[in-house]
């Protein structure tokens, strides 16, 4: 299976889940799809403020890190007159 097409979307995450949230995971051109209780990613923010919002072992940059680059954007777009 090519990585690059597995997807990953949160579907919950209910309190009193020790295990960590419900993912529902799909690849691109099935049918298919499951659902998976997976652990939360256990990073925290530099500041220590944030937790990662998506699951352990994911690919990218974490939750806030994402975060910071789409407000860096928009704050861009607005000085510039294109937002």
């Amino acid at each position: 299976m090519d990585r690059t097409s597995l997807h990953m979307g949160l579907v919950m995450d209910p309190r009193g889940l020790p295990q960590g949230a419900v993912w529902l995971r799909w690849v691109d051109g099935s049918p298919y799809s499951a659902l998976a209780v997976l652990p939360d990613c256990p990073t925290a923010s530099p500041d220590g403020m944030d937790g990662c919002c998506e699951f352990d072992g994911h690919s990218g940059g974490h939750s806030w890190e994402l975060a910071d680059a789409v407000d860096q954007e928009t704050a861009a777009e607005a000085q510039d007159g294109t937002g």
